[in-house]
Order: C-alpha cells, then structure tokens, then sequence
C-alpha cells in the first residue's frame, strides 16, 4: 500500500545534522517530509499547528528540554513516537528516557544513517496495519470493538482534510484527539460526524487511560445526534438562475413559497443523491453528491471540484433522470429539473457549486408513528 504524507519534527539547532538528517531521509522513503525548529516551545507550537508523525529532538535542546517534550507528548499526543538524540552515554539516563515516553536513544556521536533507519522503521509502523480509502468509519470501528483490537486509528476527512486519532485497546475506545480541539469525547464527536474518510491502522496503541465515558455505541449515537442538530449556512453568488415552466410552480408567488419553506438539510434528513450521466466521451459517470438543503419540491445539491466536469453537461432547464436520493428514512428515484447554479462566495464551501434541481412529484417526510 502507498504510504500517505508523513511529517517528522525535528527539535535541534545543529545546521549540518539537519541538513544530512533531511537529505537521507528523504533518500529512504518516498513521503517522509521534515520541519525543523531550534528549541522546545517552538516544537510544542508546531505540534498544535500541524500533523506530525514523528519528533526526534536532543535532550539538551533550549527552552523546553527534550524531558520536557516528552511529557507534553505523553499527555497531549500519545499517537506520536518519540526519539531523543542525548550526549549522555550511561544505561542509568537511556533506561530513564525510555521510562519517560521516548520509543527510541541515540546517543551522539552517531551516523546519521542511524538515526534515519530508527525513524523510518516508526514511520513505517504508523500504517503496519494497512489503509483504508474512501470509506464510513462506523461499521469499520464497531469491527474493531467485537474483535476486542488495540490499535491506533488515524483518521483523514475527505471532505475538509482534517486529520484525528482514536485510540483502541481490547476493543475500548480510551481517547480521541483532532488538533485545535480539546482530548477525549468532544475529539470523538467531531471525527463521528465525518461522512468519508480514509483510514490509516497501527497495530499498537499507546494509550492507556480511558478518558471517553461510555462505549463506542453510545458515542457514535451521540455523534449522529449532535451532527443531526447543526445548521448549515450557504452564501452563494448567482452564476445561472432563473424559473422554469414546472408544472406545481405557481409562478412568481410559487417561487417565492418555496423559498419560504426551503429546510437546512440535517443527517437525519437527505444525505446525498446518486445518478448516472453521460459524458462528452459517451462514457456515462456515476456521480454521489451532498445533499445541503431541501423543500418539497426540491434539493440543493453540493458539487465540489472532484466533480466540476458535472458543471460542464448542467444548465438551467435540463433533466436529469433516475436521481436517488437517499436519507435515514427513505430511498427515492426521481427525475429532477436543474432550476438554478450557484457558486459559493465564501465559508467552508466556498468555490464549489450549489446546483438546485425541482421535482413534480412532492418530496414529504411522514412522521412516526
């Protein structure tokens, strides 16, 4: 399996062992990047700011020492193996090293190619356990909960890019962590409520103190709940609008009723639609959409740039046939009309296109019984 990107920080203010340190590793595996800081507090600010596979850092750097960048790891980033470069050669300060945190000692003088073997091989163990591209998290963790796995589970949203960590032993979630975001349950939530993502596996986990109350079950049932109640706000700039003759628009005062009764989508509402469309090289492409609002009569459908060549076969007017559109609570096939394109002027989305498409059949949601 292709290796994703990985960063290793490296705290030192030796110029010649970091240029050689950067060229070797870089030599070794295709994928290993490095940043470089002179001293403790300045590592600690980029271990917040980026993500960071590896740190190696002398035990003597300014500062924060390496100690003391031990224990913030520990703490703050139990994910992250360490390796500490010290002048000290007796068993007594290795063996209190290793008891502090650190995977790894080297002690200097040493050859580089020495130090870059020991980070490659905890580079490499990152993903020891495989990759997994494109897919749900739920029924995947919920696996690694009936066949009681340790793991560490490093997480990358499709979506947004951002990256967790979920921390597993005998099948218990213990911890969660997204930078940015405090430890523990709120981490949790945030990495639930990604809808795609690919999975990085580690065979090992060192995390040891549970600090997640409840089970996995009840965490992701508590994430759903929470993704259930956010609101999404949308600014677009017009590219394409106008109304078209359907036959329940009711005109210049149908238009505006529909505005009146348009609901923010929720998990609970339509996640996405699926169609098939052909191309300009008569090849048809399957396109699977979000979905960021609706209304009876219609939806407004997320195209980010993965799919712009969709932008390309779409105007105002045109039919799409056999559109599912798929939720919690329902799976329907329609053909829809594109009434308007909108391009996103700003926030989380912005670049990307809202394309709202009209049915003639009406779009309810039945209550419960």
């Amino acid at each position: 399996m292709e290796s994703e990107n990985k960063v290793v920080l490296i705290a030192n203010n030796e110029h010649e062992l970091l240029r050689s340190f950067e060229q070797q590793l870089a030599d070794c595996r295709r994928g290993f990047s490095m940043i470089a800081v002179g001293n403790g507090d300045n590592a600690i600010k980029k271990l917040a700011q980026d993500d960071i596979s590896l740190l190696v850092t002398d035990l003597n750097v300014p500062k924060t020492d390496g100690f003391g960048l031990l224990s913030h790891i520990v703490e703050s980033y139990p994910d992250i193996p360490v390796i500490v470069m010290t002048e000290y050669s007796n068993m007594e300060m290795e063996s209190l090293i290793l008891e502090s945190g650190a995977v790894g000692c080297i002690k200097k003088p040493f050859a580089v190619s020495k130090l870059v073997e020991l980070a490659s091989h905890w580079l490499q163990s990152e993903t020891d356990g495989g990759i997994i591209r494109n897919v749900s998290s739920s029924m995947f963790l919920q696996f690694i909960e009936m066949e009681q796995k340790t793991c560490t589970i490093r997480m990358i949203d499709k979506a947004t890019g951002k990256r967790g960590v979920l921390f597993f032993q005998n099948g218990e979630l213990l911890d969660a962590r997204v930078n940015g975001l405090a430890r523990g349950e709120e981490s949790a939530y945030h990495i639930f409520g990604w809808d795609e993502v690919t999975l990085c596996i580690q065979t090992s986990c060192r995390c040891y103190e549970k600090k997640i109350n409840g089970d996995l079950q009840t965490i992701l049932l508590e994430a759903m709940r929470l993704k259930d109640e956010t609101v999404v706000v949308v600014p677009t700039t017009v590219v394409q609008a106008g109304v078209f003759g359907l036959s329940h628009a009711g005109g210049e005062g149908g238009r505006h009723k529909r505005r009146d009764y348009r609901i923010v989508t929720k998990l609970s509402d339509f996640a996405y639609v699926e169609f098939l469309m052909e191309m300009p090289t008569g090849i048809g492409k399957y396109f699977r959409l979000n979905v960021i609002n609706y209304s009876n009569h219609g939806i407004g459908i997320l195209v980010l740039e993965k799919d712009f060549d969709l932008m390309e076969l779409l105007e105002g007017g045109n039919t799409i046939k056999n559109v599912t559109f798929s939720a919690s609570w329902a799976m329907i096939t329609l053909d829809v009309t594109v009434r308007h394109i909108s391009k996103m002027a700003s926030g989380s989305y912005a670049g990307a296109y809202l394309v709202g498409v009209e049915t003639c059949e009406m779009i309810m949601k039945k209550k419960k019984n």
